[in-house]
């Protein structure tokens, strides 16, 4: 859990245990005849007592509902965290996967074009036109195999700059 969520957390665990503050709280009429409300006596009236405000002490039950809750949200938040960091794991093992697949491929790509090329320098060192013929055509099924596997499977450069 990071440390900002476990900062949150334990901020709404004391907010949700402390006690509520007692203030006194005065109720003033202005000399335009509207109401206000102070934190000290009214002026000109020192003698007027503050208001009986009803403060709420949540019960024992109230407390424990609201730990609850907090202690649902937590393991909820680190269900989510997990949920998150699995993907992440996931997309990176799929990233890892897909660039050695890639890998493969472009050294495949590589050996068709180098042996095609040694095909090809061979068929012209030969006395006969029989194996002129079949270096030539194994050459130019390399040749036809990269651009099919190798050519074709790249994306073309206008669709790379957008």
């Amino acid at each position: 859990m990071n440390i900002a969520l476990r900062l949150t957390l334990s901020i709404a665990l004391a907010w949700a245990t402390v006690l509520p503050a007692s203030a006194q709280v005065f109720k003033c009429s202005q000399p335009d005849g509207r109401i206000a409300y102070q934190d000290g006596a009214c002026s000109g009236r020192p003698d007027k007592q503050p208001l009986d405000l009803d403060v709420h002490q949540p019960s024992l039950a109230e407390q424990d509902a609201a730990e609850k809750r907090a202690l649902d949200e937590a393991r909820f938040v680190r269900e989510v965290e997990s949920g998150r960091e699995y993907s992440r794991r996931l997309a990176q093992i799929e990233s890892d996967a897909r660039k050695r697949a890639e890998e493969r491929q472009d050294e495949r790509c590589a050996e068709y074009q180098r042996r095609a090329e040694y095909l090809e320098s061979r068929a012209y060192t030969w006395y006969t036109r029989r194996y002129y013929r079949l270096d030539m055509g194994e050459a130019r099924g390399l040749r036809d195999r990269y651009f099919t596997e190798c050519v074709g499977r790249r994306k073309p450069l206008h669709t790379l700059r957008q």
